[in-house]
């Protein structure tokens, strides 16, 4: 609930601001590297379970960027902070918030959609 309300305040937010002139939009030439570079910090002390057969960990909170690894089905995942990013339908439901987390027993970090995670993911925002 609480990640959703977000989304209301930027639609405000951009409505409000819509009266604005700003320079062409250089905002849809952005770099995937650029926009895959997401800020992230340990915030949460919560965990869940992958419940699909493998759950790709990318590079950042978006479904373009790289997927350097995958957590297998089941794997327990450690939660950083969650973010917004590329909707993502699984599991019968569609969200947008992706956790930034690690693997447990690993070192390996990164992004996966909260769709496909057990409860859903981090519950601090990035």
């Amino acid at each position: 609930m609480l990640k959703r309300m977000h989304i209301g305040l930027m639609a405000g937010a951009a409505l409000l601001g819509g009266g604005l002139v700003l320079a062409p939009s250089a905002s849809a030439d952005v770099s995937p590297d650029v926009a895959c570079s997401f800020y992230h910090h340990n915030a949460d002390a919560g965990s869940g379970t992958v419940t699909a057969s493998s759950l790709a960990r990318r590079e950042g909170p978006y479904t373009y960027c790289d997927a350097y690894g995958y957590a297998a089905g089941g794997a327990k995942i450690y939660y950083w902070c969650y973010d917004y990013g590329s909707s993502v339908t699984g599991n019968g439901i569609t969200m947008d918030t992706w956790t930034y987390g690690r693997i447990s027993g690993t070192s390996q970090e990164g992004w996966f959609s909260d769709v496909y995670l057990s409860n859903h993911g981090a519950t601090h925002q990035c």
